[in-house]
């Protein structure tokens, strides 16, 4: 009688396929910006190592659902509070069109009044013009 061996692959194949499959996905991730997002949906969620006061929150027993959102804190978790912190305006009331070109021209200020201050002048100023021109765009 024949005998029949399995055929299969090894552990190391698998592992190896895992992990390229993996590498895949963070380059994919990177090139179409998607970790940025990811990153930014973290921060939302508050950090564990540092304290409740530093990330502009306040230890509670409860926060008020209306206006708050609890984070992560390591002093309120440790005193078995929650960190009741009210939401950047940024994310929940974005500023009107108006406050935003007011706030791209007084940063074009602040950068040109820098520049002149600088050595090489013209790159600085030309720098200065497409960071102005990004900020308007966002305004619109």
């Amino acid at each position: 009688m024949f005998k029949k061996r399995a055929q299969g692959l090894s552990i190391t194949t698998v592992v190896v396929a895992i992990i390229a499959l993996i590498v895949i996905v963070v380059i994919i991730a990177i090139l179409t910006g998607r970790l940025g997002a990811f990153g930014a949906g973290l921060e939302s969620l508050g950090n564990p190592t540092q304290t409740c006061g530093f990330q502009k929150g306040v230890p509670k027993e409860t926060c008020d659902e209306k206006t708050e959102v609890s984070i992560v804190s390591s002093d309120a978790t440790a005193q078995g509070k929650k960190c009741c912190k009210i939401p950047d305006s940024k994310s929940n009331n974005p500023p009107s069109d108006a406050d935003c070109k007011k706030k791209c021209e007084d940063d074009q200020t602040d950068d040109n009044q820098a520049c002149e201050d600088e050595g090489d002048a013209l790159d600085c100023l030309t720098q200065a013009k497409n960071k102005f021109d990004k900020c308007m765009a966002r305004c619109q």
